[in-house]
C-alpha cells in the first residue's frame, strides 16, 4: 500500500483530470465576503484538498469547500475555510508574506504550459497579495486591480474573490487552464492543497495543478491600458540643502493577450523601503536584493541566468551607484510575454541621467524562453550598456550567451548549463564564463551539484560578481583573478509519521566547495555539515560544524591594523542556532559560534526577539555581536549591529513601516520610516523620512523627506 502511495505521489504531476466552470447566467454577484447560497449552491464543488505539509499522507481535519464560476468580465471563486482554532494573521498589508498568515489562494496557469503563471492570495483578514508563479517560487512585485472580500465566524471564515480576465495574460482560444487551491493554516502549522505533491516541492511549483475546464466561450481580447501617474516633492541635506519637485507616470498597456508592456518616465522611488545592513566577514562583495518596483515586476524572464549570486543581470546596476545611492532615469520601457504558447519573450530598455559619478547611460535587456519538450526551455540573453554622452575609455560593456534548463515531468531531476560572453573596447581575451547545475529531488534524499569557471576579464555591466573582484588594502586597488568552481549541497530528511508527534523531521546536510585558481590550483575549500531538527509548532533547532582551507591571493583586511598576509590558513567553527515557534505572539531566534578564523579566533552572537500585534503587525528587534581575535600585529575587532524593525497595518489601508539600523563596521547610524496610505486600489500616498548619520570618526551626516502621490487610472 505504501509503494502505491508513493508511486501516486511521485507522479503527481499526471493527475489533471478536469474540473468544469459554468458561466454565469446573469447573476449580479456582490464580492463581499457573504457567500450567498443562491449564487452558488448549484455550481461544481471542491472539497477534497489534502495536506501537503508537514505529513503527505494524511486527510486534513479543517475543512476547506470551494467554488467557481466566471462571466465576461471575471473569474470568481467563493471558499469556506472551516477552522477549530482561530486564525493566525501578522500583517492586513497588501503583498505580506502568504504563508504566514492564515488564507486561502488560487494558482493560474492560462496556458497550461507548466512554466508559468499566477497566485492571487486572501487572508483571513482580507489583506490581498497577487504575484507572478515561476519555477517554484512567487515573485508578489506584480500588482493587479482585482476584488475581495472575507468575513469571520466562530467555526469558519468566508472568502471571496474576483479575478478579472483583462489582469492576466490567456489565450482565448484555450480552455482548459491548469489550476491549484492552496491554504495556510498557520496556527497547526499546515499547509493544504488541492493537487497532492510531493512533500519536497514547493506550493507554487506548476508541474502538479490540476485542469480546470471552462464551460462556454472565454471573452475576446481586450486592451488593458493604466496609467499610474506621480507627484512628488521631496527635501535632501548631504553637504548642502536640495529640494525638488518631480512628475511621473508609470503606465501598462497589452499588446495581445499573452504580450504587455510596461513603461516609466522620470521614475521615483522615494517610497522604496531601505536596505537592511549586513556585517561582511567575507573577501567579497554583498548581494542585496532589488527592491524598486519597476524593475522587479516580471524579473524572472531577466534574472535567472548564471549560478546565484553570479548573474549577468542585475537590475541594480541601472539606476544605483555601487553604494545604493540613487541615479536620476528619464525613463524606460519593458515588454514580456508569450509571442505563442511556447516562445517568450523579455525587452527592457532604460535611459540613465548624467551624475556625479557616471555620465549618461542606455541600458537594454533582450531575453528569449523556447520551451521544448514539457518542462525544459532554451533561453538566451543579451545586454547592452551603453555610454550616451561623454568619451570615456569604457563606452560600453556587452554580454551575449545562452542556457539549457532541464526538467523532467515529475521535477525530481533538473538542472542547466550556460555560457555567457562579455564583449569590453580594450578587451578580447579570458572574457567569458561557463557553468551548469545538477539537481536531484526525493522525498527525503536531495542533491545539488554545480560547477563555474569564471575568467578573470569577464565582464557584467548589468550584473553581479562576487568572488571575481577581491580588494587589495594594501595598495587600494581591485584585484581580477580567474577561478574555477566545484560544489556540492547534499541532504537526507527523516519524516515523522506517527500521528500527534510533536516532531515532524530531522534533518542532515553535507556542503563542499572547491575553488582552483587561474593555474588550476588549489585556492579554497569550504566544508559543512548541519543537523537540524523540526518541531510541528514551526520552532527549529540547528548545529553546523564547518571547516575552512584557504589559500590568500590577495591580502585581506577585517580588521582596522595590518592586513592578513598572503598564504594558507585552515580554520573551523562551530554553530548552533534555535527559532522558536513562529505563529506564537512573541519570536525569539538565538545563535552562537565560535571558532578559529584565519589566523586569529572568532565568537559570534545573534538574538532576534519579536512580538505579534494581531493582526495589526510586529515588533522585532535584532542584534549580532562579532568579536574577532587576532596576533599583535594585526588587531582585533567588535563588529556590531543592531537593528529594529516595526510593521503596523493599523487597517488594509495604512500602513506603517520603520527601521532603525547600526552597524559599527561601517560607523553608521540610520532611521527609516514610512507611512503608506492606500486610498483606493494601487493608489497610495506616501510620507518618508530617512537620515543617515557617521558615528566614531565618520562625518557622514544626511537625511531625506519625500510627499508622494500617486493615483491608477484603468483605461
Amino acid at each position: 500500500m505504501s509503494l502505491l502511495l508513493g508511486l501516486f505521489l511521485f507522479f503527481g504531476f499526471q493527475q489533471n483530470c478536469c474540473f468544469t466552470l459554468n458561466p454565469s447566467k446573469n447573476e449580479k454577484i456582490q464580492v463581499d465576503g457573504i457567500l450567498d447560497t443562491l449564487v452558488y449552491d448549484k455550481m461544481p464543488h471542491i472539497e477534497n484538498l489534502s495536506v501537503k505539509f508537514p505529513l503527505t499522507d494524511k486527510a486534513p481535519k479543517d475543512r476547506t469547500e470551494v467554488w467557481l464560476k466566471y462571466d465576461e468580465e471575471n473569474i470568481y471563486l467563493f471558499i469556506k475555510c472551516h477552522f477549530d482554532s482561530n486564525p493566525v494573521v501578522q500583517l492586513q498589508k497588501r503583498d505580506a508574506p502568504v504563508l504566514e498568515s492564515d488564507g486561502v489562494g488560487i494558482v493560474l496557469d492560462p496556458l497550461n504550459k507548466k512554466t508559468n503563471g499566477y497566485l492571487f492570495w486572501v487572508n483571513a483578514f482580507n489583506a490581498r497579495s497577487d504575484g507572478l508563479v515561476a519555477q517554484g517560487s512567487v515573485d508578489l512585485s506584480w500588482d493587479q486591480k482585482w476584488i475581495s472580500g472575507t468575513k469571520r465566524y466562530s467555526n469558519h471564515y468566508d472568502v471571496e474573490i474576483a479575478i478579472p480576465f483583462r489582469s492576466i495574460k490567456f489565450d482565448k482560444d484555450l480552455n482548459n487552464w491548469g489550476f491549484n487551491i492552496i491554504r495556510a493554516i498557520n496556527s497547526k502549522n499546515e499547509i493544504h492543497s488541492l493537487s497532492a505533491m510531493p512533500i519536497q516541492f514547493s506550493e507554487w511549483d506548476l508541474g502538479y495543478v490540476k485542469t480546470m475546464e471552462f464551460g462556454g466561450n472565454l471573452p475576446q481580447e481586450g486592451h488593458n491600458f493604466s496609467l499610474n501617474p506621480y507627484l512628488a516633492t521631496n527635501y535632501r541635506h548631504n553637504d548642502d540643502d536640495n529640494y525638488d519637485f518631480d512628475l511621473g507616470l508609470d503606465g501598462k498597456f497589452t499588446v495581445a493577450s499573452t504580450l504587455n508592456v510596461d513603461f516609466t518616465a522620470n521614475p521615483d522611488f522615494s517610497q522604496v523601503e531601505v536596505d537592511r545592513q549586513v556585517v561582511n566577514l567575507t573577501r567579497f562583495s554583498v548581494f542585496f536584493p532589488e527592491r524598486r518596483p519597476f524593475f522587479l515586476e516580471n524579473a524572472d524572464v531577466f534574472n535567472e541566468f548564471g549560478i546565484f549570486p553570479d548573474q549577468p543581470f542585475f537590475s541594480r546596476r541601472i539606476g544605483l551607484d555601487p553604494e545604493g545611492n540613487p541615479i536620476p532615469i528619464y525613463g524606460g520601457i519593458r515588454l514580456t510575454g508569450n509571442l505563442n504558447p511556447k516562445f517568450r519573450i523579455g525587452f527592457m530598455d532604460v535611459h540613465s541621467k548624467s551624475s556625479v559619478s557616471e555620465t549618461g547611460q542606455n541600458y537594454m535587456a533582450l531575453t528569449v524562453n523556447h520551451r521544448i519538450m514539457k518542462r525544459s526551455l532554451f533561453k538566451a540573453i543579451f545586454l547592452n550598456r551603453q555610454e550616451m554622452n561623454g568619451d570615456s575609455e569604457d563606452p560600453y560593456g556587452r554580454n551575449l550567451g545562452g542556457e539549457f534548463y532541464y526538467s523532467n515531468d515529475s521535477g525530481t531531476i533538473s538542472g542547466w548549463a550556460g555560457y555567457i560572453h562579455s564583449f569590453k573596447k580594450t578587451i578580447n581575451k579570458e572574457n567569458f564564463t561557463y557553468y551548469g547545475l545538477l539537481g536531484i529531488s526525493g522525498r527525503s534524499m536531495r542533491s545539488t551539484t554545480y560547477f563555474q569557471s569564471m575568467k578573470k576579464d569577464y565582464y557584467a555591466d548589468m550584473g553581479f560578481i562576487g568572488r571575481l573582484i577581491q580588494f587589495n588594502p594594501v595598495t587600494g586597488e581591485e584585484v581580477r583573478l580567474s577561478y574555477k568552481s566545484l560544489t556540492n549541497s547534499s541532504s537526507y530528511t527523516w519524516y515523522k509519521t506517527k500521528e500527534g508527534s510533536k516532531l515532524v523531521s530531522l534533518g542532515f546536510n553535507v556542503f563542499n566547495s572547491v575553488y582552483l585558481d587561474s593555474n588550476d590550483s588549489f585556492n579554497e575549500w569550504n566544508s559543512e555539515v548541519t543537523l537540524s531538527a523540526n518541531w510541528r509548532n514551526t520552532s527549529t533547532l540547528g548545529l553546523t560544524l564547518s571547516h575552512a582551507d584557504v589559500n590568500l591571493l590577495v591580502p585581506f583586511s577585517i580588521s582596522p591594523e595590518e592586513p592578513l598576509p598572503i598564504g594558507g590558513y585552515r580554520f573551523n567553527n562551530m554553530d548552533l542556532g534555535y527559532k522558536s515557534n513562529r505563529n506564537s505572539k512573541f519570536l525569539i531566534d538565538l545563535s552562537a559560534a565560535a571558532g578559529s578564523f584565519y589566523n586569529g579566533k572568532i565568537t559570534s552572537g545573534n538574538v532576534k526577539v519579536g512580538y505579534r500585534l494581531q493582526p495589526y503587525g510586529n515588533i522585532n528587534l535584532a542584534y549580532e555581536k562579532n568579536i574577532l581575535d587576532f596576533p599583535n600585529q594585526f588587531g582585533d575587532s567588535n563588529l556590531d549591529l543592531l537593528i529594529n524593525e516595526i510593521n503596523l497595518s493599523l487597517t488594509n489601508k495604512l500602513f506603517i513601516n520603520s527601521v532603525l539600523q547600526l552597524n559599527t563596521q561601517q560607523d553608521i547610524f540610520s532611521g527609516y520610516a514610512r507611512l503608506q496610505y492606500r486610498y483606493s486600489p494601487l493608489s497610495d500616498f506616501f510620507l518618508v523620512f530617512s537620515k543617515v548619520t557617521g558615528i566614531e570618526d565618520n562625518p557622514l551626516n544626511e537625511h531625506f523627506i519625500a510627499l508622494k502621490f500617486t493615483h491608477w487610472f484603468s483605461l
